[in-house]
C-alpha cells in the first residue's frame, strides 16, 4: 500500500505497525541521523506520531486561531477604515490576477509593492498593457482546463461551453479551440470542477467587477450562500484547486503552472503581513523575512528545520512560522505536510516543550496563490514521546495538525477574509 499523510489516530497506527515504527521515538537510539525537514524521510516522519485534519477556509474562527474575538475586531476595524488596503481589495476584485507595470498600480500606498509581487505569483500571466511585455509563454486556460478535464474524466470529459452558447462534443479539435478565461481560472462551463465553480461564483463573484463598485468591507465572514441541503453547502472561500479537491496533482498542474521562483511567493507574503498592521497602533510584532533555523537533538541527533519567515514578540518570542512553495498543495502533498510537521516538531522542541494551553504555534504557508493556517495540538503525553519518556503506561498520543484553507489570493472576498484573521494575528501576538 502507498504511504500516505495520516488523518486519524488509526490511520497512522495502521501505516506505523506496517512500517515497523509503531514504538519508535526521535529518542530511539536506533536512528542514527534525522534528516532536515525538507528532506523528511518517511519512517522518521511517522515516528514523530502526527496526523493532520484538514477544514474549510469558512470554518476558520478566532478560537481555532487562539485568538480574542476582541482582537479580530480590532483587526477588522481598522482594515474596514484604511483606505490604501481598501483600495487594495477593489483592485483585487477589478484586476484578479491580471499583470501590470508599477506605473499603474497607483493609489494603493503601502500595498503597492504588495500587489506588484503578487501578481508575479502567476507567471503565466501577460502584462495588460502591452504585448511587448510578455515575459512566459501563456497557455490557452480553456485548453489547460480540457487538458485537465481528459486527465480526470478521460473520454467522459465534460461537454464545454462554445462562443454560441450551445454545448458539442469534446473532440481534440474543440478542445483547444476556445480562448481563454480574462481572469486566468477556467471556464466555468468547461472545467471538470464546473458544479463547484458555479455553486462558488455564485456567490463570491455575483457582481461584475467594477472600478464604482466596492467591496462590502464588513463581509469578512461571508460563506457561499448555499441551501443547507445542498451537498456544496461547506464549499469553502478558496481557489478551484487544492489538496481539499478530488482534482488530481497530474490536472493541478496542467492548470496552475509554478511561480518562476519561490522568492516571489515568499516576498509578497512578508509584505502583505506587514503592510496590513501599518498604522495600526495594537500591532507591534513583527513578521520578519529572515528564514528561522530550528535545531534540537534528540538522543544522538540533531533535527534542523527552517522557515521562509516568522512572527516574532517585542521580546523575541516566535508566535508563528511562515512555509511558501511555487507550486500549489496538490502537486507535493506528501513532502510538504512532512516538511511542515517537522518545523512544527523542531520548534516544539526548541522552544522547551510547551504545551498548547500556555503557548501555541502557528504555521502560515502559502504554496502559490493558496494560502493555509495549520494550528498544532498536542498533550504532555505527546511531550513525553517526543523526549523518550513514554513508558507503557503512557496514553498513546498524537500531535495533531488541524489544517485551514485554502483562501485565494486571486478572490477579493476570499483575501478579505484572510487578511481580517493575519492582522488579528499581529495583533494577539503584540501583547
Amino acid at each position: 500500500m502507498a504511504f500516505a499523510i495520516p488523518k486519524n489516530l488509526d490511520d497512522w497506527l495502521e501505516q506505523a505497525r506496517r512500517a515497523g515504527v509503531d514504538q519508535l521515538s526521535p529518542c530511539d537510539p536506533t536512528i542514527n541521523n534525522l534528516p532536515s525537514a525538507s528532506n523528511m524521510e518517511q519512517n522518521i516522519f511517522l515516528s514523530f506520531r502526527s496526523f493532520w485534519e484538514t477544514h474549510y477556509a469558512n470554518t476558520m474562527d478566532s478560537k481555532v486561531l487562539g485568538i480574542s474575538e476582541e482582537d479580530h475586531h480590532t483587526a477588522k476595524k481598522y482594515l474596514s477604515k484604511s483606505d490604501d488596503y481598501k483600495r487594495y481589495i477593489n483592485d483585487v476584485k477589478e484586476y484578479r490576477n491580471q499583470r501590470r507595470p508599477l506605473s499603474q498600480l497607483t493609489g494603493l500606498g503601502a500595498f503597492a509593492l504588495v500587489r506588484h509581487f503578487q501578481q508575479q505569483i502567476n507567471q503565466t500571466d501577460n502584462l495588460t498593457s502591452s504585448t511587448k511585455h510578455d515575459v512566459s509563454p501563456t497557455i490557452n486556460t480553456r485548453s489547460r482546463t480540457a487538458a485537465a478535464a481528459h486527465v480526470v474524466y478521460g473520454d467522459t470529459a465534460p461537454i464545454p461551453f462554445n462562443l454560441s452558447g450551445r454545448t458539442g462534443a469534446v473532440t481534440p479539435s474543440n478542445r483547444s479551440s476556445s480562448q481563454s478565461s480574462s481572469d486566468g481560472y477556467p471556464g466555468c462551463e468547461s472545467s471538470p470542477l464546473a458544479p463547484y465553480s458555479r455553486a462558488r461564483n455564485a456567490d463570491l463573484n455575483s457582481e461584475e467587477p467594477s472600478q464604482n463598485r466596492d467591496i462590502d468591507m464588513t463581509d469578512v465572514h461571508s460563506s457561499p450562500n448555499i441551501p443547507a441541503s445542498s451537498p456544496l453547502s461547506n464549499i469553502p472561500t478558496s481557489s478551484p484547486l487544492s489538496d481539499m479537491t478530488a482534482v488530481s496533482a497530474t490536472a493541478a498542474s496542467i492548470l496552475y503552472a509554478p511561480t518562476a521562483d519561490e522568492a516571489i511567493v515568499k516576498t509578497f507574503l512578508i509584505l502583505l503581513l506587514n503592510a496590513l498592521g501599518i498604522g495600526c497602533a495594537t500591532a507591534s510584532a513583527e513578521w520578519s523575512i529572515k528564514r528561522l533555523s530550528m535545531k534540537h537533538i534528540f538522543g544522538s541527533s540533531k533535527l534542523e528545520a527552517r522557515t521562509d519567515g516568522c512572527l516574532r514578540k517585542d521580546d523575541g518570542q516566535v508566535m508563528a512560522i511562515v512555509e511558501v512553495k511555487p507550486h500549489i498543495r496538490s502537486k507535493n502533498e506528501i513532502p510538504i505536510k512532512m516538511q511542515e510537521t517537522t518545523q512544527i516538531v523542531a520548534w516544539i522542541a526548541q522552544e522547551g516543550f510547551p504545551i498548547p494551553s500556555t503557548r501555541r504555534i502557528v504555521l502560515l504557508s502559502q504554496d502559490r496563490h493558496e494560502v493555509y493556517l495549520t494550528i498544532p495540538n498536542y498533550d504532555s503525553n505527546y511531550i513525553k514521546h517526543l523526549k523518550g519518556e513514554a513508558d507503557a503506561t503512557t496514553p498513546l498520543s498524537l500531535l495533531h495538525m488541524n489544517s485551514y484553507g485554502p483562501w485565494d489570493i486571486y478572490d477579493s472576498k476570499s483575501l478579505h477574509n484572510l487578511c481580517g484573521y493575519l492582522l488579528a494575528l499581529t495583533v494577539g501576538s503584540s501583547y
